[in-house]
């Protein structure tokens, strides 16, 4: 599938979860795992990330950047913030707006540019291969998600 479609995609589905009961939003998903919000918090993060610290810089020339931050105290932040007041639905909007983003980037870049290398510490990436990777990321958690909410594939 299209990477941009799937992206879409992803936006149109976490649309849907305004329709999820605010206590199953919040609930976590199994005993010591995330809540669909902690998890799409965790998303959003690394969305925010990722255009902060590597898609704006690469527009700028940016070719090496440093390794990923330490995942687990990177991530229990992103999950924190769900906890601390947030609320359902701009933990669902910010999440919106920062895919949107992130397409609009893509979008913009020539195809040749979507292929050009770089580096996030020694690892090689373009911003096609990058994406893919989040991808699967983002499949693995929506299926978590879909699975606790009862939310039928789209």
């Amino acid at each position: 599938m299209n990477q941009l479609k799937e992206s879409r995609m992803m936006v149109d589905w976490a649309e849907q979860l305004n329709e999820v009961k605010e206590e199953l939003f919040f609930m976590p998903i199994q005993e010591g795992k995330w809540s669909p919000a902690e998890i799409l918090a965790h998303l959003t993060a690394w969305d925010q990330y990722t255009l902060e610290q590597h898609f704006e810089s690469i527009g700028e020339g940016m070719v090496q950047f440093d390794p990923f931050p330490d995942f687990d105290s990177f991530n229990a932040k992103a999950a924190a913030q769900a906890r601390n007041g947030a609320d359902k639905s701009q933990l669902i909007r910010e999440f919106m707006e920062t895919r949107l983003r992130i397409i609009q980037y893509v979008e913009s870049k020539p195809q040749e540019k979507r292929k050009q290398s770089f580096w996030i510490g020694s690892h090689r990436f373009t911003i096609e291969s990058y994406v893919e990777d989040f991808l699967e990321h983002d499949r693995h958690h929506r299926k978590q998600i879909d699975k606790a909410v009862g939310i039928e594939e789209m």
